[in-house]
């Protein structure tokens, strides 16, 4: 009976053995089909991503009066000050060239005697009379004290600024007979007022985004409006006082970005910071001047410089901006292969016997899901390189190296198919 007993015991315990084995078998061969990836060398940038706006310092020339004009400079092309730009061919009666010369000549005797005062041309008097006129006979007081208030201050609402007064006078006189000869032979003569890169392509936003209003922007004038495009072709009619041409400053232009005040830390007015600008056909990594920020509550304008590829981007309003704090290059891996063990920081490696082995590794950047790490001391080209931690050296990952992905499913050592 005994013997019969200690057979069954023994077959039990062979059963229990095999079970045993099985189980170990299944688990292992379970964990054995985990994820791996193949890491290599590569660069991650620290950066954050924004809306821009471009600003220019661009004087727009408009037209004079109705006609058809002819131009004789390209988009693009860059002219100096004083350069013939283009003629209006015009029908109109001569009264409006005779106002523009008695102008001419008003800003002509300005600039020969600084102290002599223009008077209030005829029109504006009688418009300001029948205004007066009006808000008596309509008992609006508050209009009338209105009007009576802009003429004892000599409000420019009321009083007509001369539009010739910031020219030479070289200017005027060659502006003079232009418009002199004009008033007979019913061409209209333009010459450039300053040096730049002309364009003759507008978007309807020239005035909301214009480069005297630029260093005053807060992050609530950050707004993204649509733009009304139009081009002003050679033989086309034009409308007296339309925006016909634009001369651009080539050598500067801006870029204002509204940024979180968590992200600005870094950034500092009068320094350079790296950027990537782009839109969905270009893309350059320049440097721009921190020429100005504007400090809001939550949110901050920066006024960014650039004096490079100007002719690939003048005639964008909107670019987006990368601001890249930092750039690192080493081994670049997935976070999630990143563990910890015996207090270091590592990962697990599938080397070339499918034997999983701990590597320590050195963070030196991360973004999103993705880590680089430092490939460490290498004696040559391909070795692994050696890092050190608190003293201790320790090899470390290496370019095409197969890191486990599910690293809490395997353990060192581990054979792995």
């Amino acid at each position: 009976m005994s013997s019969k007993n200690g057979k069954r015991k023994l077959i039990n315990f062979v059963i229990f053995l095999i079970l045993l084995s099985c189980i170990i078998y299944i688990v292992d061969n379970f964990n054995s089909k985990v994820k791996v990836s193949t890491v290599q060398e590569g660069q991650i940038e620290n950066k954050i991503k924004v809306n821009g706006i471009v600003f220019k310092n661009e004087t727009i020339i408009k037209s004079n009066t109705d006609g058809k004009i002819k131009f004789y400079r390209d988009e693009g092309d860059r002219i100096k000050n004083g350069i013939l730009i283009m003629d209006i061919y015009t029908d109109a009666n001569s009264q409006e060239l005779n106002k523009e010369i008695t102008e001419i000549d008003e800003a002509i005797v300005k600039l020969k005697n600084p102290n002599y005062e223009v008077g209030v041309k005829e029109e504006t008097i009688e418009k300001t009379e029948a205004d007066i006129q009006s808000a008596v006979f309509s008992e609006n007081i508050d209009n009338l004290y209105s009007i009576i208030s802009k003429v004892e201050n000599e409000n420019n609402e009321v009083f007509d600024i001369n539009e010739y007064e910031n020219y030479s006078l070289d200017d005027l006189y060659k502006l003079k007979k232009s418009v002199s000869n004009s008033a007979k032979s019913n061409k209209i003569t333009y010459y450039a007022s300053t040096s730049g890169l002309v364009s003759y392509k507008f978007d309807g936003l020239e005035d909301v985004y214009s480069y005297d209003k630029m260093r005053s922007f807060s992050a609530d004038d950050m707004n993204i409006l649509d733009t009304k495009k139009s081009d002003i072709n050679n033989n086309d009619n034009v409308n007296n006082n339309q925006a016909v041409m634009k001369i651009i400053n080539n050598f500067e232009y801006y870029i204002l970005i509204k940024v979180n005040n968590d992200k600005i830390d870094g950034i500092k007015e009068n320094t350079f910071v790296k950027t990537r600008i782009n839109n969905s056909e270009l893309q350059d990594i320049a440097y721009a001047y921190v020429e100005k920020i504007n400090f809001g509550s939550e949110e901050s304008v920066i006024i960014l410089k650039y004096d490079d590829y100007f002719y690939k981007y003048y005639e964008y309003r909107y670019l987006d901006v990368e601001i890249i704090y930092n750039t690192y290059d080493g081994i670049i891996l997935n976070s999630k292969a990143v563990i910890t063990k015996d207090d270091i920081t590592g990962v697990y490696v599938k080397d070339i016997s499918n034997i999983v082995k701990f590597f320590p590794i050195k963070i030196i950047g991360e973004q999103n899901e993705v880590v680089i790490v430092s490939e460490g001391n290498k004696i040559n080209e391909g070795a692994r390189g050696a890092i050190d931690i608190d003293g201790v050296s320790y090899y470390t990952v290496k370019n095409y190296d197969k890191i486990i992905l599910q690293p809490e499913k395997v353990y060192e050592g581990q054979i792995l198919e």
